[in-house]
């Protein structure tokens, strides 16, 4: 009876330590943590799965860059996955919520079980719709969410409240809060209102302190800048790979502006651009 008992403590021990075991606190416990789960799944050896996952869910619902929901999504599918293996729809069907939610155009991936891809479906139905967005400038900054996400298009969005922003330079930053409904597809229009105009400066070589109407504005840094000055490099006959990055010159009004550019040891050079109206200003090196 002794030994009985012993060895019925040593299992509840050993059992607690895998049920309490930590999340994955650092990006290579993740991985680890990550690739054991994959095996297991792989290996059909759900029980083991679902509580590594459960780990792995913990540690990447408090991360929020774009990896991790990717990576928070696969995990959930992965669970999904293991406990309809284990016969537990329900827990399979919240974490196909929850993974449609944390990645609304999420697909599955490998083989699957028409069952499961039935199951997967009716999560779709309940939790997603459509989305056409319309942001301008069409080269804005938006989030949905906190999510970057294109100006415009469709794309699959979460049923329910969303709050969509944009930002650019030269323009106020907007906000537009809205629900997206079942079966119907949600529009987003938004409208930045320009502000100031923005003049592109980019000098040859870099760290070039730039001067506009007497006040400093901060100097150029190290390049290459987008690949659409090469052209204008070639005209202002400079290397291309001698360019700086991009210096953003804004709040800028309409009306003549005197633009010195100085570097010590190098020779002074100015310009003069005329701003007839608040829109993007391009000078060539």
């Amino acid at each position: 009876m002794r030994r009985v008992f012993t060895l019925l403590l040593l299992g509840v021990l050993l059992g607690g330590s895998t049920a309490f075991a930590q999340a994955p606190q650092t990006d290579a416990e993740l991985q680890v943590q990550l690739a054991e789960a994959r095996r297991q799944f792989d290996a059909l050896e759900y029980e083991q799965a679902v509580p590594t996952l459960d780990r792995i869910v913990i540690a990447l619902q408090s991360r929020s860059t774009d990896d991790a929901r990717r990576q928070l999504a696969a995990a959930l599918e992965m669970r999904a996955r293991s406990r309809f293996g284990l016969a537990d729809q329900d827990g399979a069907r919240q974490d196909f919520v929850a993974l449609l939610r944390a990645n609304p155009a999420h697909t599955l991936s490998g083989q699957v079980s028409p069952r499961v891809v039935a199951l997967f479906e009716e999560a779709q139905k309940a939790t997603i719709t459509r989305l056409t967005l319309n942001v301008s400038p069409a080269n804005a900054a938006v989030l949905l969410d906190g999510v970057r996400v294109e100006a415009t298009g469709t794309i699959p969005v979460a049923i329910g409240p969303h709050t969509l922003s944009a930002s650019r330079q030269g323009y106020a930053p907007g906000k537009l809060d809205f629900t997206a409904v079942a079966d119907t597809t949600a529009e987003a229009t938004l409208a930045l209102a320009r502000t100031s105009a923005v003049l592109a400066v980019v000098t040859a070589p870099a760290d070039v302190e730039v001067i506009v109407d007497g006040l400093s504005r901060g100097r150029t840094a190290a390049g290459p800048p987008p690949a659409d000055f090469a052209e204008r490099a070639t005209r202002a006959g400079i290397p291309a790979n001698q360019l700086s990055g991009v210096l953003l010159l804004t709040d800028l009004s309409a009306g003549a502006h005197r633009i010195e550019f100085r570097r010590a040891c190098f020779v002074q050079a100015e310009r003069r651009q005329e701003i007839s109206q608040l829109d993007d200003y391009v000078i060539d090196p």
